[in-house]
């Protein structure tokens, strides 16, 4: 299975980055977009729903372009996880249902970077494992929340999504939250226009 290798060009510009990809090499191409975010990064900020933040403590090691870069974790517990020790700091969150929780410990992080002065790139790994649990306008709503926070602050987000399901109409809605959609398949990588980057300005944002 190929790895992300795009001219970053393709994205330099997007606040937001819909990753279409098969879920097994899901968690390693957002790692490799966040290692390749334009600008660079002084703290990653990884919502970890898939994974445990061990697994991807262990993903992130030895990349040079990470270095001494801050990791943050969301740690949202499904019937995946255990509670085996972990790296710090971490945020948890009993369940993924309780959005509000969820909002709440990604916009203390980023409150924190804020007073900090830091740039975030978020990784939200997987919103696939997401809806299983809240119905997709749900979903929708409170990552369109934190990207409208996202791009007033110049940080970045990639918001991974199976891309094995086929669900064109899922797909649709979520590329509506980002300015480039990154498709990883058996024959490559392709870049394309997110819905967000196209649309006319939404002045009907969520309360935040």
């Amino acid at each position: 299975m190929v790895g992300v290798s795009a001219p970053e060009s393709d994205f330099e510009d997007a606040a937001a980055v819909l990753v279409l990809s098969p879920r097994d090499v899901g968690a390693k191409a957002c790692a490799d977009l966040l290692e390749r975010t334009p600008g660079g990064l002084d703290r990653l900020l990884i919502v970890a729903i898939s994974d445990d933040p061990a697994a991807w403590e262990t993903r992130l090691d030895d990349r040079p372009a990470l270095d001494g870069t801050a990791v943050s974790y969301v740690d949202v517990r499904t019937l995946r996880h255990g509670d085996d020790d972990g790296p710090t700091p971490v945020e948890t969150v009993r369940s993924p249902a309780d959005l509000n929780a969820l909002g709440t410990a990604i916009n203390d992080v980023l409150s924190d970077a804020a007073a900090a002065g830091e740039r975030v790139g978020l990784c939200v790994y997987s919103i696939s494992e997401m809806l299983a649990f809240v119905d997709r306008e749900l979903v929708f709503k409170l990552l369109h929340t934190v990207g409208a926070r996202l791009r007033r602050e110049d940080h970045v987000a990639y918001f991974h999504l199976d891309g094995d399901t086929g669900d064109e109409e899922l797909e649709t809605l979520f590329s509506h939250l980002s300015d480039a959609v990154v498709s990883i398949d058996d024959h490559g990588m392709t870049v394309s226009p997110g819905y967000y980057a196209v649309a006319p300005e939404d002045d009907d944002l969520p309360p935040e």
